[in-house]
C-alpha cells in the first residue's frame, strides 16, 4: 500500500482531468437544425408515415445534412480542465442550492450559477490543437447558447459528479477488500 507522501506526490504529478465540449455558436443555425431534427424524428417514428411512399423524411435528412455542413463553420471546441477543489468550493459557496432541484442538492450549490462563475477559469477555446484563453465578453454569449447544457455537464462532471463517483468506487473497493 502506498504511503501518504507517495499518494500526494502522485496527485501532484498527475495531469488535471479535462473534457472537450463542442458548441454551435450560430444560434439561428442551431435553432433551425433543432427544428428540422425534431420534424425528421417525428417523420421517422410515425408508423403511418413509414407506410407512405414519401414521408418527407429523405428531404428533411438532406436539409439537415446541408445545414450541418453550413453550421460547421460556427462550431467551436472548448476544453474544460478541472479546477482545484478549494477554488470550486469557494465558487460553490457563493451559490445556494435551489429548493427541490435534485442536482443542486447533490452538488450542494446552484449548479447553473456555479458553472457560470467557474467556466471562464476552467474553459479554453481549442483551434488547430492550440488552447486559447477566452475573454470575459464571449462567455456571456456562450452561456445563452442551446449548447450551454453541454458546458454545464462538463463542469459538473469534472467538479462534482466525477470526484464523488471516484470516491464512492474507492470506498466500495476498500470494503470489498476488508
Amino acid at each position: 500500500m502506498p504511503s501518504f507522501d507517495d499518494l500526494i506526490a502522485a496527485r501532484k504529478s498527475a495531469p488535471p482531468k479535462s473534457k472537450l465540449v463542442t458548441v454551435l455558436v450560430d444560434v439561428d443555425v442551431a435553432d433551425e437544425l433543432a427544428e428540422l431534427e425534431t420534424q425528421y424524428d417525428a417523420k421517422v417514428n410515425d408508423p403511418n408515415a413509414r407506410l407512405a411512399r414519401d414521408s418527407g423524411a429523405k428531404r428533411l435528412k438532406a436539409q439537415i445534412d446541408e445545414l450541418k455542413a453550413e453550421a460547421a463553420a460556427s462550431v467551436v471546441t472548448l476544453k474544460f480542465t478541472a479546477m482545484p477543489g478549494d477554488e470550486w468550493a469557494t465558487i460553490a459557496a457563493l451559490t445556494s442550492p435551489r429548493p427541490g432541484v435534485m442536482v443542486d442538492v447533490y452538488a450542494g450549490c446552484n449548479v447553473t450559477e456555479a458553472v457560470k462563475l467557474a467556466a471562464p477559469a476552467m474553459g479554453r477555446r481549442i483551434e488547430d490543437g492550440v488552447e486559447y484563453v477566452i475573454d470575459p465578453d464571449p462567455w456571456a454569449v456562450l452561456f445563452t447558447l442551446p449548447g450551454f447544457s453541454d458546458i454545464e455537464d462538463a463542469v459538473f462532471e469534472l467538479q462534482v459528479y466525477g470526484p464523488k463517483e471516484r470516491l464512492a468506487a474507492a470506498k466500495k473497493a476498500l470494503r470489498a477488500d476488508s
